[in-house]
């Protein structure tokens, strides 16, 4: 009954602030499920009493599935530009927090709803920040069943959706409350939008990629990488990542490419004793983006901030780089001894 009461609370606060203002919404980056899931139940709460809601996103839909869900679900998502931002707008995010939007002070969030590990907030009028969850869809989940508002199939089967991915089918991140979420928006979910969008993952491009992350792969002990070179989607190494962390006796993945203007590393583990986003920031938050969860992670570097430190302009350049950098907590991948530094070998007589 308290914790109803409480996230009752949190809904009527986030109403409040809204009411009678214009309400907008930025996800981070390129809009990924729980983040889109998370939009839409957000703008339904506070369509009523909003004097208009806008959903917008930083990134690119570079994920056929994630750009299926949009389609199927008919959520309103329109591309950000800064003429969005006025004086009197709301502005929230989901699924991220402020440090996660680096290089503008033009950004001030009033509503911070997320899962990630706990960073600087800055000064928001709501926050609610939730690390143990395994999604954002969780907590919004939790707020529509603590006001009592009826749940559309289409919001239920977002939400849905949203957790199934970020949870990894409740195999990764997973709390008490993501169970009971699970349980919950299943009863409510349209089962054939749901695999439909599943069903809209997989390009056939995708199979070239899985070609060169397989020629290029290196694979030492419990470690695998593979270093997929210049690519135009980034996102290209989720699907390999989640492919090689099912390899037996593989407990870390690494896949990591250049696009554009940025180096793009992705980590799986399987969370026994690792954590990937801790080891991501320990490796890379310098370089630019880094962090995400004890099983999956991510970092996003600006290639100018490495420059420096390579020995030429190239795609083998960066693949030896991140391998010193990798090899320093991942020590199976720590590049070998060079034969000139080694004793020399004596050959018996």
């Amino acid at each position: 009954m308290q914790r109803k009461a409480a996230g009752l609370h949190k809904v009527e606060s986030v109403r409040n602030l809204v009411q009678g203002h214009p309400f907008l919404t930025i996800i981070w980056r390129n809009p990924d499920p729980d983040a889109i899931a998370s939009s839409y139940a957000l703008l339904e709460l506070v369509k009523e009493v909003a004097t208009e809601v806008t959903i917008a996103y930083m990134g690119e839909f570079t994920r056929p599935e994630n750009a299926a869900m949009v389609n199927i679900l008919k959520i309103p998502m329109r591309k950000f530009t800064w003429d969005l931002l006025k004086p009197e707008t709301v502005v929230a995010t989901v699924d991220a927090q402020p440090s996660f939007f680096k290089g503008d002070d033009r950004l001030r969030f009033d509503i911070i709803v997320d899962h990630h590990p706990l960073s600087d907030l800055g000064e928001p009028k709501f926050a609610d920040v939730r690390p143990t969850y395994g999604s954002t869809a969780t907590i919004f989940t939790e707020y529509y069943q603590a006001a009592g508002i009826r749940m559309s199939k289409k919001i239920a089967t977002a939400l849905f959706y949203g957790l199934k991915v970020d949870t990894g089918n409740l195999t990764r991140n997973v709390s008490d409350a993501d169970v009971a979420a699970f349980r919950y928006l299943r009863m409510r979910t349209d089962e054939n939008m749901v695999r439909t969008i599943e069903l809209s993952q997989l390009p056939v491009e995708t199979l070239d990629y899985f070609a060169i992350a397989i020629a290029n792969k290196k694979i030492k002990r419990e470690v695998a990488f593979a270093y997929l070179g210049t690519i135009p989607n980034p996102d290209m190494c989720v699907h390999v990542a989640d492919f090689f962390i099912k390899l037996t006796g593989i407990s870390w993945a690494v896949l990591a490419c250049r696009s554009k203007d940025r180096v793009v590393v992705v980590f799986r583990s399987d969370g026994f004793r690792k954590h990937a986003g801790h080891l991501a920031e320990a490796l890379f938050m310098d370089y630019g983006s880094a962090g995400g969860h004890r099983t999956m992670a991510r970092a996003e570097l600006e290639l100018g901030r490495i420059q420096g430190e390579l020995r030429e302009p190239s795609d083998v350049a960066i693949e030896d780089w991140l391998l010193k950098r990798l090899g320093s907590r991942l020590k199976p991948l720590a590049p070998e001894e060079s034969p000139r530094n080694q004793a020399p070998s004596i050959k018996p007589a």
